[in-house]
């Protein structure tokens, strides 16, 4: 009985995945399609958020869920190539995602951003193995690059985070910037 409800948690948590995660430039994917001769086939997202497939060229999938994906790959190859296209996509590689976290932590440097799931604050910060003794925890700044090109910088005090359980965490973002600054006694 376990190993059943294990399994219906596995296709629950993959079902989830293609509805969540979206496709970026540097996955790679493999497609497939039912039994046709061309597939399987393994792509990887261009910088323009493009995957190339035969018969249908380029298609745009960055920014895209694996759902979405499927959804829009079947209706393509349905219109002139195949009567039912059966489109299956897995991830075989994520693009790396990371967020840097500078300043005053026992280790500067990139912390990963893992696939499955979002980075916060919090566990961006534990990932530079905390602070150290000079940091400032009441002025701790996000920088991020907005959509119109700007830097847009956030001063969060991450002891209030910590230290109040009813206080929300900040979801980070690929390319973040995490800066603690030194404390002024």
């Amino acid at each position: 009985m376990q190993v059943s409800q294990l399994t219906s948690a596995g296709i629950e948590k993959e079902k989830s995945l293609k509805q969540i995660y979206k496709l970026m430039p540097m996955d790679l994917l493999r497609v497939e399609i039912g039994e046709e001769p061309e597939f399987p086939k393994e792509v990887r997202v261009a910088a323009d958020g493009t995957v190339s497939l035969p018969h249908i060229r380029k298609v745009a999938v960055g920014g895209k869920t694996l759902y979405e994906t499927e959804k829009i790959i079947t209706d393509l190859y349905l219109d002139g190539y195949y009567i039912d296209p059966q489109v299956q996509i897995q991830i075989i590689e994520y693009a790396e995602r990371k967020v840097q976290v500078l300043g005053q932590v026992n280790k500067p440097g990139n912390v990963l951003i893992p696939p499955e799931e979002n980075l916060t604050l919090t566990k961006a910060i534990s990932g530079a193995e905390g602070l150290n003794l000079r940091a400032d925890s009441h002025a701790v700044q996000i920088r991020r690059l907005n959509t119109d090109g700007k830097i847009e910088v956030v001063k969060v005090d991450f002891m209030s985070i910590l230290k109040k359980p009813d206080s929300e965490d900040i979801y980070l973002k690929n390319g973040d910037t995490i800066f603690v600054p030194e404390s002024i006694f």
